[in-house]
């Protein structure tokens, strides 16, 4: 309510003026993927019948795969299962960016947020977000709640630095966070742990007297004893040495990430965008950017609030599913399938279901647009491919072929056309109906270039910083935005 009793006084409007003027209040909050990160959260318990002590501990069969790199994966012998949250006695920035790169015309945009906790990658091309995850992997675990595919791990602000005694003493950043409370050493809120930011204190790229804008003041002095203390004594390394080595630990970890995120869909990131967005991803952006080797990087005015700009982009969405399997070809008698009321039932129910949800949150008829995707799997493979069907409704054996044709392609550009396994027949699993509610195209007010050389007024005072390539710190005139 803070928040928003602030956003009001930026519009000259009472908060209740500024409520009765509101369609509706879009909420996001990390809480739940820190959580899982981080392993922290409140004690949970789980009560079982007898017989069933062990469900979790079991899981599922390849919870050993879930999270891990394919070089842990390959270690057969040393893998184990994530251990389980409850012991035996527990996607709106995307958006942002997608709106943002058709603003400045990008169809191919890596997005990446370094916050307090996580770093998230999500990857745009086209111009669209191609990518769901109806399971979403967060850290090492499965979770239930269906997502656009952002990628997360344990690197942020926040994330603590450490010396690990089992790896001889080496160096390693995350995944404990620091978190918001007690944060950083520098907030001087009692934090006793050398963080990433206490780190970026200490090579001046943060000013310790215009933090969020001068509200917030750091204690440099406190991030240079908790590094001494825990970094650079143990390591005997000096105090700019201790933070140079964290902060290049996290950036050669996110660039790699971004990488593989990349890669492993079969694209060259040399092709696209890199936005830095989140409170940290700015001042680490220079970092992890030449492993990707980008040409070009894109800081954002709204980087700090990123997440709450492309909440406000997004369009409303919900999501009906309904498992059903449909043999739709059959390759011995070259037969496309007439069940055209089993395809039009299930649609038409998810249909039904849809119109009467929104109706209840004051959403008419009218302004509300339907889509359709099916899982779909060649006969007698595991792996299901989404699609977007080209039809609502069936009205006969080509509408069927045309579904077919549609997986194929899609099937084709993931895997290769030599993988396609039409013999086995075509089976429909399952029917996602996605209900949107149409709004007022978002529009961003373009703001004029008034010259090469910055205004006068647009300085603050110059401060050294330190830049690798150069071989220290060097001294620098900041400027303000605005």
């Amino acid at each position: 309510m803070r928040g928003l009793s602030d956003l009001a006084r930026g519009y000259g409007l009472g908060l209740r003026d500024l409520l009765r003027q509101t369609e509706a209040v879009r909420y996001a909050t990390t809480l739940g993927t820190n959580a899982l990160i981080e392993r922290t959260g409140p004690k949970l318990g789980l009560i079982t019948t007898a017989g069933f002590e062990d469900t979790l501990f079991l899981g599922r069969a390849r919870s050993w795969a879930d999270g891990g790199s394919s070089k842990e994966n390959k270690d057969l012998a040393r893998i184990e299962k994530p251990r389980p949250l409850i012991p035996r006695e527990m996607v709106a920035g995307l958006h942002g960016a997608l709106t943002l790169g058709k603003v400045y015309g990008y169809e191919d945009v890596l997005f990446t947020d370094m916050g307090g906790t996580s770093f998230d990658i999500g990857v745009i091309t086209g111009g669209r977000l191609r990518t769901y995850d109806f399971i979403p992997v967060i850290d090492r675990w499965r979770t239930n709640i269906p997502a656009i595919e952002v990628k997360s791990i344990g690197a942020g602000g926040g994330s603590i630095a450490w010396v690990n005694p089992l790896l001889e003493n080496s160096l390693e950043v995350g995944p404990q966070s620091a978190g918001s409370m007690p944060g950083p050493a520098c907030y001087d809120q009692g934090g006793q742990e050398p963080t990433v930011t206490d780190a970026d204190l200490m090579l001046d790229y943060l000013n310790p007297d215009n933090y969020l804008g001068g509200k917030m003041l750091l204690d440099p002095d406190l991030s240079a004893q908790v590094i001494e203390k825990k970094i650079a004594r143990p390591l005997g390394l000096n105090l700019v040495e201790a933070a140079v080595r964290i902060r290049r630990i996290v950036d050669a970890r996110m660039g790699q990430e971004v990488f593989n995120e990349v890669a492993l869909k079969g694209h060259d990131p040399r092709d696209f965008v890199l936005f830095a967005c989140g409170g940290a991803g700015p001042t680490h952006a220079c970092g992890f950017a030449p492993y990707l080797a980008v040409k070009k990087v894109i800081v954002s005015p709204y980087s700090p609030v990123f997440g709450a700009f492309g909440a406000s982009t997004i369009k409303i969405r919900q999501v009906w599913e309904k498992s059903k399997t449909i043999k739709i070809f059959q390759w011995a008698d070259q037969f496309y399938a007439r069940d055209i009321e089993g395809f039009n039932g299930v649609a038409d129910a998810l249909k039904e279901l849809a119109l009467r949800d929104l109706w209840l949150e004051s959403f008419p008829p009218d302004r509300i647009q339907f889509s359709l995707k099916l899982d779909m799997r060649y006969g007698m493979q595991y792996h299901l491919t989404k699609i977007l069907s080209p039809r609502m409704n069936i009205r006969g054996p080509q509408d069927f072929k045309e579904i077919c044709d549609q997986f194929t392609e899609q099937y084709s550009a993931i895997y290769s056309p030599e993988a396609t396994f039409p013999r086995g027949g075509i089976n429909i699993e399952c029917f996602y109906l996605t209900a949107s509610v149409e709004a007022s195209p978002w529009a961003m007010m373009p703001a004029r270039l008034k010259g090469a050389e910055p205004p006068e007024g647009a300085r603050r005072q110059a401060r050294s910083a330190y830049w690798g390539s150069l071989g220290g710190f060097r001294s620098n005139t900041s400027l303000s935005i605005g």
